[in-house]
């Protein structure tokens, strides 16, 4: 019988879907990862050309149930993003499809795994090692893997190599400020779980300071009835709280209680983390003085301070024997709950004005032969560090507890740069490397007015990645005492869990390679690729991961050669694609593309923009740039005195180089001096008129930026007999003042081939008061 053509459209049809059905069904059967992007990135790795099929009938075997739970925790989550039925075997390392092999040629904390195309193979020799090696083939699979459901019915094929992997350095961590605001247990494992994805493996926990007393002390009860509170001022800049009055209710805080501390201990421990507990002394101990007012000089009752207390006065006092009665019990306690071999005393920023007064101190100065202050806060450290050692604990302290005598065996953290750790490690005592310039999380991590409040400083994620645990200049025989590193997070400006997430993430990704991977082997360009691959997964893990390296930049440059100035427009990421406009139109995906530097020769708006795929990503930034008409420009400086590298405001034509400073300090167009005077001279390199003198100098008290006591101006022909032509006094600092001081002269015109300017120092020798010296443009009209 014959079909009419309508019929046979309609099979041709059906045909045809039944076509596209079945070839989109083959293409789901498979998921191939083509990217080997791990971190922290692995010491070596051969990839080969074939590839191994991870179907649901994979089967792991293992040889013990320590291995067992290693190799479920990775099944539950191919299960549970699959809807397969993956299974774990004990002792069918030949029926298996993944395998656990002991090898205990290998080191420590080392693992290998070989991908063929029959199987997978991870061996090691410690139970470490084997979770290390797991925490590698999850980030082979698909960064789906962490989701729920996310692609069912798809086969997952990874590429076949070889990867040998062990560890840099023993010590890779990150400390944790829960006094200034308190985190649950729950968010406490979750972030101890991220620690483990990047092959962490110690939490320093900081578990006392003077806003909040987070542990729980059965012998000393009011440690957390009192201790734990404070007054909800919250919605208050952190250092500008007022002291809590005795009729207000503290509200806020919370501790953890003995059991909790366990759990979270516990868990850990299946993490292959270590906690390190640190119960502070003497100094950031207000909490417990508010709860027994015995402990301090004075004896006088306080409340736990709200927000931040600068100078820190009010502290142990270190003459009575109750003061040491009281940490030995604290710390039997605090021992029964922790196994870690490390307990850290803190020892760091105590004022010990009060110690100078008090007679119970004095006592204990005379009594034991003691010099001072300094060297009776090394007594209280040395005595705690053999009380300690008789219970086979290790002291850490920060490098303060140089200061004075370091107690014997005591591992000093090193947070004021490179010197302590440099000089505990001369001495043979072991260090652990967190300098505040590469590593305190609570710094901005992009530009400041793009970012939350936080602290100050600057630590941009690619400033993260240059960190090196051994100190520039330390001697090779003492680079052994270098235990490792870790990052640290005050949490002053991280009011919750979610913005913890933010200031720690993607920036320890960067610290977990600078300790596990030599130093020779990291490469920014290759690094940044895998953060952003990893990005794809903390998307799907649900973490709130910062994207500020994606934000855009621009540094504003004098030429010396073309006498022009030039914009320089980047982010973190090589490779970028940055688009922008100089008619004060928005940026679009068909405007000029960026790839060399901008020359400015007049007054110019800049709009730039940062595009993915034709998307825009982050916000438009505008650089106005506003040349001021300078005699000065571009011409030779010749300092006295260097500004500060930190403060260069582009180097030595900072001061000529047409652009004027804004109130941020950290602009980068201010040359800053400490505590010292200014003395500069511009060569115009021949004669010239001058009718008139002017300047910029930048006011900020609170960040230590003061108006110059005196600031005087001198001309010359020979650059050797000089005569003044101005001077301004009686300059005065007005309490917090933020601003810029424009000061200017008319000069009845004279001609100089030199002109040399001289300021005094900015600091305040009645108050003591040290201060910077700012200055962004001196112009000669």
């Amino acid at each position: 019988m014959k079909t009419s053509l309508k019929q046979q459209h309609h099979f041709l049809v059906f045909n045809l879907l039944i076509f596209i059905l079945f070839f989109m069904s083959c293409r789901q059967k498979e998921y191939y990862n083509k990217e080997v992007s791990i971190i922290p990135k692995v010491q070596k790795i051969e990839i080969k050309e074939s590839f191994y099929s991870l179907t649901s009938n994979t089967v792991f075997g293992v040889q013990n149930k320590e291995q067992y739970k290693i190799a479920k925790y990775l099944a539950d989550k191919i299960n549970q993003s699959k809807g397969w039925n993956t299974t774990v075997a004990i002792d069918s390392l030949n029926k298996s499809d993944i395998q656990f092999t002991t090898d205990n040629q290998i080191q420590k904390e080392g693992y290998q795994i070989n991908i063929s195309e029959k199987r997978i193979q991870i061996k090691a020799s410690t139970n470490a090692g084997f979770f290390y090696g797991m925490q590698s083939l999850r980030q082979l699979l698909p960064p789906e893997i962490e989701s729920v459901n996310a692609f069912k019915g798809s086969d997952i094929k990874l590429p076949q190599l070889e990867i040998l992997d062990a560890p840099r350095f023993a010590w890779r961590g990150m400390m944790l400020d829960v006094s200034r605001h308190f985190y649950t247990t729950e968010e406490v494992k979750d972030l101890i779980d991220l620690m483990s994805c990047l092959k962490l493996n110690t939490f320093h926990w900081h578990l006392v300071d003077d806003q909040g007393w987070r542990i729980e002390i059965k012998k000393y009860p009011k440690l957390t009835k009192v201790g734990a509170w404070r007054v909800d001022k919250e919605t208050l800049h952190w250092n500008k709280r007022p002291t809590p009055l005795n009729s207000e209710k503290p509200t806020y805080g919370g501790f953890y209680t003995q059991e909790q501390i366990k759990e979270v201990v516990a868990y850990a421990q299946s993490k292959f983390i270590t906690i390190v507990p640190e119960i502070e002394l003497p100094a950031h101990v207000m909490s417990a003085i508010a709860a027994y007012p015995f402990l301090s000089c004075d004896e006088k009752p306080i409340m736990v301070p709200s927000g931040g207390v600068w100078p820190i006065t009010k502290i142990y006092c270190a003459g009575k024997e109750s003061t040491y009665t009281f940490i030995e019990d604290v710390l039997d306690e605090v021992i029964n709950l922790f196994p870690s071999k490390y307990i850290h005393i803190g020892g760091d920023e105590a004022t010990k004005t009060n110690w100078k007064i008090c007679k119970h101190c004095q006592q204990r100065i005379k009594k034991e032969n003691l010099k001072s202050v300094e060297e009776l806060q090394s007594y209280m450290v040395k005595r705690i560090a053999k009380y300690m050692e008789s219970k086979n604990k290790t002291m850490i302290g920060w490098d303060e507890i140089l200061e004075g005598g370091l107690a014997d065996g005591a591992v000093v953290m090193s947070w004021r740069g490179a010197k302590g750790g440099m000089e505990a490690a001369e001495l043979n005592h072991d260090v652990i490397m967190s300098p505040n310039t590469y590593v305190y999380f609570d710094y901005y991590q992009a530009p400041k007015e793009t970012e939350p409040l936080a602290i100050g400083g600057y630590l941009p994620l690619r400033k993260v990645y240059e960190f090196n645990p051994i100190p520039e200049g330390l001697p090779k025989e003492y680079q052994q005492y270098i235990l490792g590193g870790q990052a640290n997070v005050w949490t002053e400006y991280m009011p919750n869990y979610k913005h913890l997430q933010y200031m720690v993430f993607p920036r320890l990704l960067a610290l977990s390679e600078s300790v596990w991977t030599d130093n020779p082997k990291k490469n920014w360009n290759d690094f940044s690729k895998r953060v952003e691959i990893m990005m794809d997964r903390f998307d799907f893990m649900g973490v709130n991961y910062s994207k500020s390296a994606y934000k855009l930049r621009s540094d504003i440059s004098y030429d010396p050669e073309s006498k022009h100035l030039e914009l320089r427009l980047f982010n973190e990421f090589e490779d970028t694609e940055i688009r922008y406009t100089t008619d004060s139109t928005l940026p679009n995906k068909t405007s000029k593309e960026y790839k060399d530097p901008i020359t400015i020769t007049e007054n110019t708006i800049v709009k730039s923009q940062v595009f993915n795929n034709k998307e825009k990503i982050g916000n438009t930034i505008t650089d106005s740039i506003i040349m001021v008409k300078n005699k000065a420009f571009g011409k030779k400086v010749i300092y006295k005195n260097k500004y500060t590298e930190k403060y260069n405001s582009g180097g030595g034509f900072g001061l000529v180089d047409g652009l004027r400073g804004s109130t941020a300090f950290d602009d980068w167009r201010w040359q800053g001096w400490f505590d010292e005077g200014v003395e500069f001279t511009i060569d115009f390199g021949e004669e010239i008129e001058l009718n008139k003198i002017a300047f910029g100098l930048l006011v900020d008290r609170q960040n230590q930026i003061l108006l110059p006591k005196n600031i005087k101006v001198f001309v010359s022909n020979d650059n050797k007999d000089f005569k003044q032509i101005a001077e301004f006094n009686s300059l005065e600092t007005l309490n917090n003042e933020v601003a810029i001081r424009h000061f200017s002269k008319e000069i009845n015109t004279i001609k100089s081939h030199y002109i040399k300017v001289v300021i005094e120092n900015s600091s305040n020798s009645r108050t003591a008061e040290k201060g910077w010296t700012f200055i962004d443009e001196f112009v000669v009209q």
